[in-house]
């Protein structure tokens, strides 16, 4: 009985404490404004408002992650700002989804668009004009295929088939997966900003190389990989690399030494700047397997293949090692599409207004003329119009697939390319543990630059004794190339051998992500739109990018400054004053304060939730 006593104080003091914060935190307006679903609420009622301010200094369409640094950005610096997506989801392009979520999204991207809505033009003030913007998803050539081995075992079929089928929760899809260097622009605007509190992160543990390339192209053998050594430990006790070839390798890395990553100081470097990465290699005396160690791992941060594009890759490489364990790679666990949402959250935290499923009709513009001596065009963007309401702005970023086609360059038009496979297990089978694996393929084809992520029960991105692997690529074509690539890798369909060597695919996902370049110049002024997509392996060029958007339209503001350890003081502070007040009080509070707080208590219990 005095344990039940004891407990139940416990209880009411905790309970106590954690409703004096989120009453302080929802009077400084720290909430969201969702549609019917979103992944950070899923299967409960928050507070959906039709009617949003008539007018904010930031509107930002779209919630990928260029867009979400610059909207927590934006937030962090006292901006007021309005996160709108015409999606029900967060993430845009760097999206996470389970398996339901991921054959859903494929469907509704293969089903036809709805047409462009009528804009209402008493909406528009006297000398403005709107234009309508694109309802494009920035995704193309979508194929989604089981492969079910066909070798008269319908048994071992209907258990792979319910396999994968009941642990759909289980998986964590990525539409543009991405790894973290450690010591790239990501980790450290996630570390002074404190974005980094919300998500968790695994290493990459394992990097593969193929050791008979040549064969599997023109042969269509099975390929056979090695585990490269990429540590001075791993160096000096593998048993793949002769005594000499670990003193040369030894003296490489040596001449990365107090660089500090300015390479152009050194003679020998500027005499092969221009050159392949590999004559250079050579001369070093690094050749057969140590060179294909050094090109495809070491240098997987840079697809082009020059001297100085190939070192300042090994420099980043190296750079990294040992900061956080002792790979140089991180992994956002529950997928990449985690760190758009961290992102948000902060956002939110600092005043953001959020609303999913908000269709987007419109930009309202001043009439203007386009000045030859500016890079933008000297109209502007004077309001957004969402679900017929107008609303005022300062300034706007978008996604480019929310801009009309008389924006976008249609003859350059680049792709992405990806594909998403369920397979039974590793291309490099480990029966003792699981391992997040990265795999150069640029050797199987140099036009795409392709490479390979594994990530399984240990990474969060799928159920115990399956692996999702993630294939991306860049050029200009469709995703056949890579399919191909994927059938040389791994066994599909009907085989009649089990001793193939290959790892079985189950599902698969391809399609092709659009990135378009724009017409600059003919973008009113206070219009930015954000990064296109790349197929680079980390998040250097996104943060980058971000980064000098912010800077460019508020060069008097600081880009997500460190934040303040006095903040959780104040907060406390403001929690004990609201409760005085609250206490001292004997009027009863509105109606629709109490619904917004008891929504508001319900979506912060269900946040925490989550981010355990």
């Amino acid at each position: 009985l005095y344990l039940f006593i004891i407990a139940i104080c416990f209880f009411k003091i905790f309970s106590f404490q954690f409703c004096k914060r989120v009453i302080a935190i929802f009077e400084r307006r720290f909430y969201f404004i969702v549609g019917d679903s979103s992944s950070f609420t899923s299967n409960c009622k928050i507070l959906n408002m039709d009617k949003l301010p008539d007018r904010f200094d930031v509107i930002v369409l779209g919630t990928g992650l260029p867009e979400s640094i610059i909207a927590s950005a934006c937030a962090r610096s006292g901006l007021s700002v309005l996160h709108l997506d015409r999606n029900d989801y967060y993430g845009g392009k760097y999206a996470s989804f389970n398996f339901h979520g991921l054959n859903k999204w494929a469907t509704n991207l293969q089903a036809s668009k709805t047409s462009a809505p009528v804009l209402d033009q008493e909406l528009l003030k006297e000398g403005e004009e709107v234009i309508a913007l694109e309802n494009s998803d920035g995704i193309c050539d979508v194929s989604v295929n089981w492969h079910l081995r066909s070798d008269n075992n319908a048994t071992t079929e209907s258990v792979m088939d319910e396999e994968v089928k009941k642990n759909w929760r289980l998986f964590n899809a990525d539409i543009l997966p991405k790894v973290l260097l450690s010591r790239g622009e990501m980790v450290d605007v996630l570390c002074n900003s404190t974005v980094s509190r919300y998500c968790q992160f695994k290493n990459v543990d394992r990097f593969l190389c193929c050791t008979n390339t040549e064969e599997v192209i023109y042969k269509d053998v099975s390929p056979t990989f090695d585990l490269v050594p990429y540590t001075r430990t791993e160096i000096f006790t593998t048993t793949k690399l002769p005594p000499l070839e670990k003193r040369r390798v030894m003296q490489f890395f040596s001449l990365f030494k107090g660089t500090s990553g300015n390479l152009d100081d050194n003679p020998l470097f500027k005499e092969y700047a221009d050159q392949p990465f590999e004559l250079f290699l050579e001369k070093q005396g690094i050749s057969g397997k140590l060179k294909a160690y050094i090109m495809d791992t070491i240098g997987i941060l840079q697809a082009d293949t020059t001297t100085k594009t190939g070192l300042n890759a090994v420099y980043r490489f190296l750079e990294s090692l040992g900061r956080f364990g002792n790979s140089p790679f991180l992994w956002t666990m529950y997928g990449s599409g985690e760190l758009p949402q961290c992102f948000c959250r902060l956002c939110a935290v600092f005043g953001g207004t959020y609303c999913l499923k908000r269709s987007v009709d419109g930009l309202v513009l001043n009439n203007g003329r386009l000045s030859v001596l500016q890079y933008h065009s000297i109209e502007r963007v004077s309001a957004v119009i969402t679900s017929g309401q107008r609303i005022d702005c300062d300034y706007v970023i978008a996604d480019d697939c929310y801009l009309p086609q008389d924006y976008v360059k249609e003859s350059e038009v680049e792709k992405v390319h990806r594909i998403a496979i369920i397979t039974n297990r590793s291309l490099f089978h480990d029966s003792e543990a699981d391992h997040i694996s990265l795999l150069n393929l640029k050797r199987f084809d140099p036009e795409i630059s392709p490479w390979l992520l594994e990530v399984g029960y240990e990474g969060c991105a799928a159920p115990k004794n399956l692996v999702l692997s993630h294939i991306t690529a860049h050029g200009t074509k469709d995703t056949l190339k890579l399919i191909a690539l994927a059938k040389k890798l791994y066994r599909s369909g009907t085989y009649e051998n089990d001793l193939d060597g290959r790892p079985q695919i189950l599902w698969s996902i391809a399609y092709s992500i659009l990135s378009p370049d724009v017409y600059c110049t003919n973008l009113p002024s206070n219009l930015r739109v954000v990064p296109r997509a790349t197929g680079s392996l980390d998040y250097s060029f996104v943060v980058q990018q971000a980064r000098t958007i912010f800077e460019e339209l508020w060069p008097d503001r600081d880009f997500l400054p460190p934040a303040l350890k006095i903040d959780e003081e104040l907060e406390e502070e403001m929690a004990s004053d609201l409760t005085q007040e609250l206490e001292s009080s004997t009027e009863a509070p509105p109606v629709e304060t109490v619904s917004r707080s008891l929504h508001f208590t319900y979506f912060k219990i269900l946040s925490c939730s989550f981010l355990v």
